[in-house]
């Protein structure tokens, strides 16, 4: 038998819907995406099921999230370091491609991202989410000409979320997690300004 890049690809794909949900996944992938979710398909995802065996755990499995710290291009400190028009194989965020991103001037593989050996994503990607034609293409086309759009987006991120969260409990919760235990008050950067999303253009950047 063979065991390469082509033969473990192959098995993947065979047997994919064997153990996970594809319509549940592409949508996780593309929201993960979207937003930049950089540590959500690595450290800050979850597995969970409702149908996997307690012992042998043979079921199928869904990608959740755990922490979305890291989003629309802010990283885990609040600050805003990644430009709109990031995607997944953009060097420096995470990783979903088999060709792993490598620091240009070592050559080595870049770390400073939390997914770089994501076997699951790797695989996903060459095999659902490579061309315009592919699964999640077509999905993110029907999800854009629906809900999936700007002004939805904009309007749930400003008002119906933002609106709706104790200001006064926020602040005292990033003081005491985060302000408190550092010298240097600066260091929290998502403690200045006002709750509204401060970087709309990566909702209306286009992944395909």
């Amino acid at each position: 038998m063979r065991d390469n890049q082509e033969y473990r690809l192959a098995k993947f794909k065979k047997e994919f819907n064997d153990h996970m949900k594809l319509d549940f996944t592409a949508f996780y992938y593309i929201i993960t995406e979207l937003e930049v979710l950089m540590d959500s398909r690595a450290k800050n995802m979850m597995m969970v099921s409702y149908d996997a065996n307690n012992e042998t755990g043979e079921g199928h499995w869904y990608p959740i999230f755990y922490d979305m710290d890291s989003a629309m291009g802010v990283n885990n400190t609040g600050k805003l370091v990644f430009r709109y028009d990031v995607q997944d194989n953009t060097f420096g965020i995470f990783n979903a491609t088999a060709d792993y991103p490598r620091d240009p001037s070592t050559g080595m593989i870049d770390h400073r991202y939390s997914g770089e050996y994501s076997v699951l994503w790797a695989n996903f990607r060459l095999s659902y989410a490579s061309g315009v034609n592919s699964v999640v293409a077509n999905m993110y086309r029907t999800l854009r000409s629906g809900n999936l759009n700007l002004d939805f987006l904009l309007n749930t991120y400003n008002n119906k979320l933002a609106n709706a969260w104790c200001e006064t409990l926020i602040n005292q919760d990033e003081w005491y997690k985060f302000i408190r235990p550092k010298d240097e008050p600066n260091w929290m950067y998502n403690s200045k300004g006002e709750h509204v999303l401060t970087n709309p253009d990566l909702q209306d950047n286009p992944m395909y």
